[in-house]
């Protein structure tokens, strides 16, 4: 009897245990779960050298490390205008046609893949060309996209309905955007936010994530 009793305590405190276990870890889960992302939106413009500057640093950091907990969304239309031409749109952008044609590149990408883990890389290395707009065929290779789909966007009606989009986006900022890059956070632009997600987008990202914080918060 003594030996069944002492199995009997010996087994309660292993389940109680193993329950504990199991309710923590459900915790954690649920918290995971429940948490939104922060959600990090950028106006750019392909030939902006800030802008390349801000996503092959501040951006790149903050996507490497903590992109499970952002939602991170490009706009690349900056400082563009929109002109409508019967029934579609031409656009005129600051650094030249060569940016116009970089930044519907960009566009049509985003559009064929929605999903910011296809897309990245193919910007990313867009951004780090000498030649954003002859660097397509290149980047999405080394991204393994469809370039011959991509190229076929920029040249649509597909592609010309994306970039007016991106056009009404910037269009409709509050405040108005007054240079690129431009961060808009939880659907928010303050000063403050535009000087933290420029100087260390992924800390802004960990202060701000309200669920527990993933290793890439720890030292940063």
């Amino acid at each position: 009897r003594d030996i069944m009793d002492r199995a009997t305590q010996l087994f309660r405190r292993t389940a109680g245990r193993k329950m504990k276990f199991f309710l923590l870890l459900s915790v954690f889960a649920t918290a995971v779960m429940c948490s939104k992302p922060v959600k990090v939106e950028l106006a750019m413009e392909a030939l902006c050298p800030d802008c390349q500057r801000t996503l092959l640093n501040s951006v790149d950091d903050a996507y490497k490390h903590v992109r499970d907990i952002m939602d991170l969304r490009f706009k690349p239309y900056g400082n563009a205008l929109e002109f409508k031409e019967g029934d579609h749109y031409d656009y005129w952008c600051q650094h030249g046609m060569k940016e116009c044609h970089a930044n519907m590149i960009e566009a049509c990408a985003i559009k064929i893949y929605p999903d910011i883990t296809a897309h990245y890389p193919f910007i990313k290395c867009l951004e780090e060309s000498a030649t954003p707009s002859e660097a397509g065929e290149n980047c999405a290779l080394k991204a393994d996209l469809d370039w011959d789909s991509i190229s076929f966007c920029t040249r649509s009606q597909e592609g010309n309905k994306a970039m007016h989009e991106l056009a009404q986006w910037t269009k409709n900022l509050q405040p108005p955007h007054k240079f690129v890059p431009w961060y808009v956070i939880n659907d928010k632009h303050t000063e403050d936010l535009q000087t933290r997600a420029d100087n260390n987008l992924r800390k802004l990202v960990c202060d701000l994530y309200e669920g527990p914080k993933p290793a890439g918060c720890n030292n940063i």
